[in-house]
């Protein structure tokens, strides 16, 4: 197997593993803890929506760097990094929000559907 092929195959890999785990973590926000509590729900979603769209935006920017064949290849690798590293900071914080306002157990915060 050579290096270019072990690469698309391990990249290929990684991204579905992502996508598969965004869209779970989603899934899981706007089902059971959205009826826990509302407010801790749409935080957590929030959180994998943009994870979700990082992940996503991501892979197709790499794709498009690709195909373009860029002589600036790491200036634009290092933009895509960038974003994405903000992206998911953005994303933890959110999840962290989210987590303490499920850890609160306040009553008066519950959810009636």
């Amino acid at each position: 197997m050579n290096g270019s092929l072990l690469s698309t195959v391990v990249s290929l890999v990684s991204g579905t593993l992502s996508f598969l785990l965004d869209v779970s973590l989603l899934v899981v926000a706007l089902t059971i803890v959205r009826k826990r509590r509302a407010d801790a729900g749409v935080l957590i979603a929030a959180s994998a929506g943009v994870q979700l769209v990082s992940t996503i935006s991501i892979r197709i920017a790499y794709a498009v760097m690709e195909s373009m064949g860029s002589s600036s290849f790491r200036e634009v690798a290092a933009l895509i990094q960038l974003g994405g590293t903000f992206a998911n900071a953005v994303a933890v914080i959110l999840l962290i929000l989210g987590i303490v306002k499920l850890a609160d157990g306040a009553p008066e915060n519950r959810s009636t559907y």
